[in-house]
């Protein structure tokens, strides 16, 4: 993976992070739940 591809996945990642939990998989939601 070069630098131009890492960036582009931590941008996007940025993103939906501030959007919000809304944005991110069911799953991950389901797994941090049981986690707290």
């Amino acid at each position: 993976m070069n630098i131009k591809d890492w960036k582009m996945k931590t941008y996007n990642f940025e993103i939906r992070d501030e959007v919000g939990i809304y944005a991110r998989p069911a799953g991950l939601l389901v797994k941090e739940s049981k986690e707290e």
